[in-house]
């Protein structure tokens, strides 16, 4: 319903009773203002034009009440400007409706890229950074609008946790590189590339000789205590009280299932990544020519050889019933048709029980290779034996073979003192 013109105004907007059908009122103040009354009584503004082909348009620009009639007015001639430059705002109103949330950015980069390409544990970390951080602060957000500040402003809430707040900023570095790549942001519009990252400490803690005697030590002692509870479990199985009653709490302290134990010592005696033992399945080792094939690991597909002391380990696992009829090596104990899952739990009764509270799992990777760099091997040879991809990764060895350097220099110096005091 078509109204008379003239100048639009709260009062008069507000005082127009609502009918049967859309009242429109025009303002005569900007050609193709509108105000919009509905049967229900809402009232609204709107901007009316033709785009270059003749299409009428009729894009909403706010309620009132939200807007006053002088800021639709205002909003309504920017509209009309981007016309007059033969933009069409109501289609680019429409597109950012419908252009891809944040959420479902991060649904597919999970989808299309992270199971595709990345690590079991990679594919947990993004998940978990993706449900902790990005999905409350921007998931409503339009991919297309993210911008510098947006990140900066996650970025920086995070500071507390440096080494976390830019493994954010990398995992989001990546997922618009892919919107750009797949059309869902213009190209070179990347909000990460001019944040800068906060400072972190390296922390590289590796165990003494004396620490590994403390860590094979408990173990041993761990295995000790499990035959011993095994025996007692089986001598009670005639007995007519049921075993529960008859082991203690105290039979249990300090033991740890003959799984975990041959965890932890894989991962001593072959420098793999946590998952990498973990997930390992028996039909990825072969004991007769000492190899693990893995066939997916954070540098792909890759082949370790395996020392004495690790087919040991191994062939010790595969004479346990329930772990050699399981397809894992570390199987779970309550479902052996799963991998074992929170080694971590395990670690920390371990390392506190040996007084080393302040070693991660992670560190007896670092350990390995800095002991077989003080043994003389060869950064290369290192890189392969800890499935290295890039040179790069293993020079932070090297510094361990200066150290060995170091002791064979004094162990030659002090000899030849040593003779020269004689003469």
């Amino acid at each position: 319903m078509e109204m008379p013109k003239f100048k639009l105004t709260k009062t008069a907007v507000e005082s127009q009773t609502p009918q049967a059908k859309d009242i429109i009122l025009h303002d005569t103040e900007v050609k193709g203002f509108q105000a919009k009354i509905t049967p229900a009584g809402r009232r609204s503004y709107q901007v009316y034009y033709r785009t270059k082909d003749g299409r009428e348009r009729r894009p909403k620009i706010g309620d009132h009440g939200i807007f006053t009639v002088q800021q639709a007015r205002d909003q309504a001639k920017v509209m009309l400007g981007a016309v007059q430059k033969g933009e069409d705002p109501a289609a680019a109103l429409q597109a950012l409706k419908s252009a891809p949330s944040m959420e479902e950015l991060c649904a597919r980069y999970m989808c299309d890229y992270a199971e595709i390409h990345k690590a079991e544990k990679s594919i947990s970390e993004d998940a978990a950074m993706i449900r902790n951080y990005i999905l409350p602060a921007m998931g409503d957000d339009r991919v297309s609008s993210v911008s510098t500040l947006d990140i900066d402003r996650l970025h920086s809430g995070l500071k507390h946790m440096p080494h976390r707040a830019n493994r954010l900023v990398a995992l989001l570095s990546k997922m618009f590189g892919l919107a750009e790549q797949w059309g869902l942001r213009d190209y070179g519009t990347n909000p990460t590339r001019y944040l800068n990252k906060f400072k972190e400490e390296n922390r590289h803690r590796y165990l003494s000789d004396d620490e590994i005697i403390l860590l094979f030590d408990e173990l041993d002692k761990s295995d000790s205590r499990y035959q011993m509870l095994e025996t007692k479990r089986n001598s009670n199985k005639n007995k007519e009280k049921k075993n529960q009653d008859l082991v203690t709490m105290s039979d249990l302290e300090g033991v740890e299932l003959p799984q975990i134990t041959a965890f932890f010592r894989l991962l001593m005696y072959t420098g793999c990544r946590l998952n990498e033992i973990r997930t390992l399945q028996w039909k990825f080792v072969d004991l007769e020519k000492g190899l693990l094939r893995l066939p997916k690991t954070k540098t792909g597909p890759s082949t370790r050889i395996l020392g004495q002391e690790a087919l040991e380990c191994l062939e010790g696992l595969s004479g346990i019933k329930y772990i050699r009829e399981s397809d894992w090596v570390i199987p779970s104990k309550s479902d052996p048709e799963e991998a074992f899952v929170n080694v971590q739990k395990a670690w920390r009764r371990i390392r506190a029980r040996c007084g080393l509270q302040d070693v991660r799992i992670h560190d007896i990777r670092h350990t390995v290779g800095a002991t077989a760099t003080g043994l003389g091997l060869s950064l290369p040879m290192i890189g392969k034996l800890l499935g290295h991809s890039q040179a790069s990764t293993t020079q932070r060895y090297a510094h361990a073979a200066d150290e060995a350097l170091k002791e064979a220099a004094s162990l030659v110096s002090g000899h030849m003192v040593s003779k020269s005091n004689k003469d």
